[in-house]
C-alpha cells in the first residue's frame, strides 16, 4: 500500500481495489444515479487504461501542454457568469446553458481518491471535469439515452471499463422508443468515436469563444448521412407517394408483427417460394377436382397417387405461352381455347366418347349386379 500522494488520495491494495470495483459496479448497475458508485468503479478499474491515455496525451502537443499546466474546470477557475454572457452558439455559452439546465456546477464532480499516481490522478480528474463538455460537443442530453450514447463514445475513445460497462448495461434499460433511437444513432456514434480527434488532448479553456459548429467540424467527424438514410427508409414519403390516395400512417411494432404474421399465413412459406393461398371459387374447385381425377381421363397414363384427399389450400394458376418458333397452324386457335379445364374437357369429342363408353360399361355392370341380386332373392322366396 502506497503513502498518501495528494490531499484526497486513499491508498488501497490490489485486493481492496477489486472489492471496491465489484461492489461499486453492482451498485452502479442497480442504481445508475449513484454518482459516488460510478466514480469509485471508474477509478478502481482504470489502472491499466490511464497510462495509455497519459501516453497518448504525451504524444500530442496540446496534450503535453495540458499535462504540464494542469488546468482545472472548477467554480474558482472559470466564471459561469462570463460564460452565460457569451454569444449564443459559442462553446462557453452552450456549456453554461447545459449546466444551468442540470442545475449543477463544475465543482459538483467528486474528487479522485483511489488512483495511486499523481499524474494519472490528474488524467482521471481531467476526464471527469470535461465529461459535460463531451455532452455539449456531441449535443447529447443527460437522460439515459444521452448518457448511454456518450458512454459508448468514451468507451471507444478512452477504453474505460466503466464506460464500456455503462454503455452495454445502459442499453438494456432503455424504453422501446429509446432503444429504436439508440440503434439508429449507434453507427454514427461509433464512427465519430473512431475517426474524431482524441478529446483528452483538447485544451477546452482556449475554445470558450469558438462557435460550437466550427468546433464540431474541427474535432468531430460528424457524418450524419447514414442517419438521414435510415430515417428516410422509415418515412411514408416514398417514390410512389404522389400516386397514393391517402398518406399511410406509421404502424406500431405490434401492428407490423400482426401484418407480417398475416402475410406469412397467406403463403406456403419460403420453402415453397411463398406460394399464395389463392381464393377458392366454384370453377377453380371444379378444376382441382378434375386434376385429382386425372388418371380416369387418360387410362394409359400413370400418375403418382394424391398425397391428400382434400383440395389444396395453396396453389397457383399458370398460363401456357405459345412457342414463338411454332407456326400459327400448329397452335390452338383462340376461339377453341377455354377458360377452365372443365370447359376444355367438355369440348373434347374424343374424351366425351370415351367417357360415354365407360359410363355404359359402369351402368351395364350395375344392371347385371342388380339382375343377379333379383335372381337370388327369387330363389330364396321359392325355397321358403
Amino acid at each position: 500500500m502506497s503513502a498518501k500522494l495528494y490531499p484526497t488520495h486513499i491508498p488501497t491494495t490490489g485486493l481492496q481495489k477489486a472489492i471496491l470495483a465489484s461492489g461499486s459496479a453492482l451498485t452502479a448497475i442497480l442504481s445508475p444515479w449513484r454518482g459516488d458508485a460510478v466514480a469509485c468503479m471508474g477509478e478502481t478499474t482504470a489502472g491499466w487504461v490511464l497510462p495509455k491515455i497519459y501516453q497518448r496525451m504525451m504524444e500530442d502537443s496540446e496534450g503535453q501542454r495540458i499535462l504540464l499546466e494542469k488546468p482545472r474546470i472548477q467554480d474558482d477557475t472559470i466564471s459561469l457568469e462570463q460564460l452565460r454572457n457569451m454569444p449564443d452558439s459559442t462553446l462557453g455559452r452552450e456549456y453554461a446553458r447545459f449546466l444551468d439546465r442540470l442545475k449543477t456546477t463544475p465543482s459538483a464532480r467528486p474528487n479522485v481518491q483511489f488512483v495511486d499516481d499523481v499524474e494519472l490522478a490528474y488524467v482521471m480528474t481531467r476526464y471527469r471535469e470535461t465529461h459535460d463538455l463531451f455532452h455539449t460537443l456531441l449535443q447529447m442530453p443527460t437522460n439515459i439515452l444521452g448518457e448511454v450514447m456518450v458512454k459508448w463514445f468514451e468507451g471507444i475513445q478512452f477504453g474505460f471499463p466503466m464506460c464500456i460497462t455503462g454503455g452495454l448495461f445502459g442499453a438494456f434499460r432503455l424504453y422501446p422508443k429509446q432503444r429504436e433511437l439508440f440503434r439508429l444513432h449507434l453507427n454514427w456514434i461509433v464512427h465519430n468515436a473512431k475517426h474524431s480527434r482524441f478529446l483528452m488532448n483538447v485544451y477546452w479553456e482556449n475554445y470558450w469563444t469558438t462557435d460550437l459548429r466550427e468546433l464540431r467540424a474541427t474535432l468531430v467527424s460528424d457524418d450524419k448521412g447514414n442517419i438521414v438514410n435510415e430515417l428516410m427508409k422509415k418515412s411514408v414519403i416514398g417514390d410512389n407517394f404522389e400516386q397514393l390516395h391517402a398518406v399511410p400512417t406509421k404502424m406500431s411494432r405490434r401492428a407490423k408483427k400482426l401484418l407480417k404474421k398475416k402475410e406469412q399465413q397467406g403463403t406456403k412459406g419460403a420453402g415453397w417460394f411463398h406460394m399464395p393461398a389463392t381464393e377458392m371459387t366454384a370453377d377453380r374447385k371444379r378444376d382441382l377436382q378434375l386434376i385429382q381425377m386425372r388418371s380416369i381421363i387418360d387410362s394409359k397414363a400413370f400418375y403418382r397417387r394424391n398425397f391428400q384427399k382434400a383440395l389444396p389450400k395453396y396453389y397457383e394458376i399458370g398460363r401456357v405461352v405459345d412457342n414463338p418458333i411454332d407456326f400459327y397452324s400448329s397452335r390452338i386457335p383462340k376461339k377453341q381455347r377455354k377458360a377452365t379445364i372443365a370447359d376444355e374437357l367438355l369440348a373434347d369429342n374424343e374424351l366425351n366418347n370415351v367417357c360415354k363408353m365407360k359410363y355404359k360399361e359402369v351402368m351395364s355392370r350395375k344392371l347385371s349386379r342388380k339382375r343377379l341380386l333379383q335372381r337370388k332373392n327369387k330363389q330364396k322366396e321359392k325355397k321358403q
